[in-house]
């Protein structure tokens, strides 16, 4: 959700989290050039006026974590582009083919993806994986218009009430 809101130019703010466990998240944001406040067991993160190309390496805890490198991608995309490599899963960028047809342009090589800057545009595409299927979905929040992610029941089985919480944070959403 944190990522959401600084991808979309908006401010979100989660509470009742651990916040000595968000870390490896939080210097993510900070070198892209989010700006992240910490709380007692809150966490607020927005889009900052300076915006960079970071690498981010998907590693074992306490480093970054690989569940959430699909979503880095649209991030990078939304910005100044950037490379992500997986430590732990170096397969893990499955998610890729889907975010372009958002206009997402990356580059597989290996176990790294280099992201560039992209031009997010509305489409219809599908959710291959939980992770992946949020990134299509945070993608789909990105553009200008309607956008259809298929098979939602992927990516609902890991995230509760997620259309009531997206829906808190302005975002117009319809789970069918």
């Amino acid at each position: 959700y944190l990522a959401a809101g600084v991808m979309t130019d908006g401010e979100v703010t989660v509470k009742g989290c651990d916040v000595s466990h968000l870390s490896s998240l939080v210097d993510v944001f900070e070198r892209f050039g989010a700006e992240v406040i910490l709380g007692d067991g809150t966490v607020k993160a927005k889009r900052g006026k300076d915006i960079h190309p970071i690498t981010v390496t998907a590693s074992p805890y306490p480093d970054f974590p690989t569940d959430l490198q699909p979503i880095i991608a649209p991030l990078l995309a939304s910005g100044a582009g950037g490379i992500i490599t997986d430590r732990v899963w170096c397969e893990r960028f499955g998610y890729l083919d889907q975010l372009h047809r958002f206009g997402i342009r990356s580059k597989r090589v290996g176990a790294t993806a280099i992201v560039e800057p992209s031009r997010i545009v509305p489409a219809m595409t599908e959710a291959p994986d939980l992770r992946g299927g949020m990134a299509c979905l945070l993608t789909a929040l990105m553009a200008k218009g309607e956008s259809i992610v298929y098979s939602p029941e992927t990516i609902l089985r890991g995230y509760e009430d997620l259309e009531k919480k997206l829906a808190s944070l302005g975002a117009s959403v319809r789970i069918l």
